[in-house]
């Protein structure tokens, strides 16, 4: 290998041929890896693998429609009010409610152009995955370039960072898919501390930006980066190498006050404890599972999958003896600290740096999935593994050399273009598994989308809207608010509802109020707690029942519109009180909506009465079924039972116990409509779901108060159902 740079200026990544070539093989590899996406781009996009994680399809469109709506919101608000940008349309009155999840600003430079020219957001989302694999393998290929000056090891590098079987895997976050700038911001980076002119620095520190507005996981992945740059401090103090580490630091720390000023928000909703803070923010349990495995990084299929060829590879870059130390050791940084990091806060009983940075480092406790770290390995291991076959092409050509036939300066090129094409196809090889599958999925474009919500976009004159039914719990709740949020964006009015990373308390109340709906009471509890302008019932989702129910003008709705299957209602009915306050700013509550202290309730004042609709006796399994069940409060002591959240407050509880009395899943629970008083009642209705496996259980319900494995927590006045769960459908 030859060193670093050309004094000819051939290094140039603005100029040969060589560039756009490579660019091209890249797209052609995206199209054909990606086939028939390229054919279908305006209305199918790439979920999950519907084989690996085939009940959580629904999950999957939910965040497709998530990603949709964020970057096209985005770009709405830059566009018409830049300083409202994270007051979104969703959790209305929630302040600041972008917050709630990834903002994506830095995915939309190349998202934007195609979503301005075609109004369509799944066109421009798929632009963005193929702008992925292009850039993400070609800031690789000149980044390994600068170092080897072997243009077939630079691809290869290019290959196996952008066409890494977690891209794959992971199509459905575009958060993720928009790495492809973190080649270019070290590619910058190296040639702003080796050459230290200004345009490089400007270059690193805009690249930086980019990266990470597009994701904080991608932020986090790029400080890890930037911290290479002490490999690049003179051991002596000449000033010039000084000036150029000075003048990179100054970029880093601009990049990283515009990251901390956007950050503000988050920083908010954290403090009113609407976002994790701290380490223990996440659940120890639920990190366990969505960390990685280091056996998963053998295993073809999985998503951590590093693939023998490019590990093997990269052993032999990692052991050249040449040139490029610096960037060889950056590399090894990158994939160490990204395996260390993916494997989560613990390795059996062994504590792991991303504990540390839990607690240490904000924010990063917000990071709920850590094998998403395996991309930061994958530049790693791509970057040595570009390396490690221009050192095998430096060895077989030195030997060709010593052959006097094979000295011909045609006969060289030739070798290396068949040893490159030798390991391109063994790691397509390594890489496919005929149990990898791309789970494609046709979505409906904004066309598409109902009357009702052009109807709305003309007419909606910006009052708040609810949907109906305002599903809660599981994934296919989570698809339909996704769904109905993505639809917004043809009139923006602002959302009762919505699907984020992390959602409001107030969620959930929202849900059980639109389930009581068109009952008055339900309808002026609801007016009380917050503004609402128009009710979108969607009748053909509706069961039977409820169906009859939004026939005619309820009370306090006046029926606007019906277009097909989707009714409008205007909300004419006032509040009788003022809860609105409990909403727009919230956060740990001290009371209820009524006013009453929310605190546990003293011994004397734990007795209830529970009396209830038994369910049906054969159910099927996972057999959703809502029970009618009537609360009596039979002592002197007022229960807190109606607040904005749960936490704290007295609910109905619902338990399903096997014969033995052991308790199956989590139990469900549902909000007493109102603060209960001596001998007061109120009607709730209990939503929850059979177990999944067959045999006979229990359904206990109980009133109580504190979460299922709380010290201070009670249940009081059981009702038990005796239930048989079969395998078939039940019977009716």
């Amino acid at each position: 290998m030859g060193p670093a740079h050309r004094s000819d200026g051939r290094d140039r990544w603005t100029s040969g041929a060589h560039v756009v070539l490579a660019g091209l093989a890249y797209l052609l590899l995206a199209v054909y890896a990606t086939w028939p996406l390229a054919r279908r781009a305006g209305d199918h996009l790439y979920g999950i693998d519907p084989v690996r994680w085939a009940g959580a399809a629904p999950l999957g469109m939910a965040d497709h429609y998530l990603n949709l709506w964020i970057l096209s919101w985005v770009c709405h608000a830059l566009r018409h009010a830049p300083g409202a940008l994270f007051d979104a349309n969703i959790f209305h009155p929630l302040p600041e409610s972008l917050a709630t999840g990834e903002h994506l600003l830095g995915a939309v430079p190349w998202y934007a152009p195609v979503f301005a020219a075609t109004g369509n957001p799944i066109a421009a989302a798929n632009a963005l995955v193929f702008v992925s694999f292009v850039l993400g393998g070609l800031g690789m290929y000149l980044l390994v370039l600068g170092v080897t000056e072997r243009r077939g090891a630079a691809f290869i590098a290019g290959v196996v960072f952008a066409f890494a079987p977690w891209r794959f895997a992971w199509l459905v976050h575009l958060q993720l898919v928009g790495v492809h700038v973190l080649p270019f911001m070290v590619l910058f980076l190296r040639r702003a501390l080796e050459r230290g002119r200004a345009v490089s620095v400007l270059a690193f520190g805009i690249a930086l930006l980019l990266q990470a507005l597009t994701s904080y996981y991608l932020a986090y992945m790029c400080a890890v980066l930037c911290a290479a740059v002490l490999l690049w401090i003179p051991r002596s103090s000449p000033g010039g190498a000084w000036r150029r580490v000075g003048a990179v630091l100054v970029a880093g720390a601009t990049a990283a006050v515009v990251v901390g000023l956007v950050s503000r928000p988050y920083l908010r909703l954290a403090a009113r404890g609407l976002l994790p803070s701290g380490a223990e923010a996440q659940a120890l349990s639920w990190l366990q599972i969505a960390s990685a495995q280091p056996a998963e990084f053998f295993v073809r299929g999985s998503p951590q999958y590093a693939g023998l060829v490019p590990v093997a590879l990269a052993a032999i870059g990692l052991g050249h003896a040449g040139g490029g130390l610096r960037l060889r050791l950056l590399f090894l940084w990158a994939a160490a600290s990204g395996f260390a990091l993916s494997l989560g806060p613990m390795s059996g009983e062994h504590h792991l740096p991303y504990e540390w940075l839990a607690r240490w480092i904000p924010g990063f406790s917000t990071m709920r999935v850590p094998e998403r770290f395996v991309i930061l390995a994958t530049f790693g291991v791509a970057g040595l593994c570009g390396i490690g076959t221009a050192r095998l092409q430096t060895l077989v050509t030195t030997r060709l050399r010593s052959r006097p036939g094979l000295r011909s300066r045609s006969t060289l090129p030739t070798v290396n273009g068949m040893l490159t094409a030798l390991v391109l196809a063994a790691l397509l090889l390594d890489w496919v598994p005929r149990e990898m599958r791309l789970g494609l999925r046709r979505f409906s474009t904004l066309a598409e989308s109902p009357p009702v919500y052009r109807w709305l976009a003309e007419h909606g004159s910006g009052l708040p809207l609810l949907e109906v039914p305002a599903r809660r719990g599981g994934f296919v709740a989570a698809e339909a608010q996704a769904r109905s949020q993505y639809r917004s964006v043809l009139h923006w009015l602002p959302l009762l509802g919505g699907y984020n990373g992390y959602q409001p308390p107030f969620l959930d109340l929202y849900a059980d109020l639109a389930r009581d709906l068109p009952a008055e009471d339900a309808l002026q509890t609801l007016v009380n707690v917050v503004d609402v302008g128009w009710v979108l019932v969607h009748t053909d989702e509706l069961d039977p029942v409820s169906r009859i129910a939004w026939q005619g003008d309820p009370r306090g709705l006046e029926r606007a519109v019906e277009l097909g299957n989707d009714v409008v209602f205007r909300v004419v009915l006032g509040p009788t009180e003022d809860w609105r306050a409990h909403l727009r700013e919230p956060g740990p509550e001290a009371t209820t909506f009524a006013g009453l202290p929310i605190q546990p309730v003293p011994d004397d004042g734990r007795t209830a009465l529970v009396d209830g609709d038994a369910p049906k006796r054969r159910l099927s399994r996972r057999q959703a079924l809502s029970i009618a069940v009537r609360v009596t409060n039979p002592t002197a002591v007022r229960w807190p039972c109606f607040a904005a959240g749960t936490d704290g407050v007295v609910r109905l509880w619902g338990t399903w116990l096997t014969a033995d009395g052991k308790a199956v899943g989590q139990p469900a629970s549902a909000r007493i409509p109102r603060d209960l008083g001596a001998g007061e009642q109120a009607d709730v209705t209990l939503v929850t779901w059979s177990p999944a496996e067959a045999g006979r259980y229990v359904l206990e319900l109980g009133v109580g108060q504190g979460a299922p494995g709380d010290p201070a927590a009670w249940r009081a006045g059981p009702r038990r159902f005796e239930v048989e769960v079969v395998g078939a459908e039940a019977d009716s």
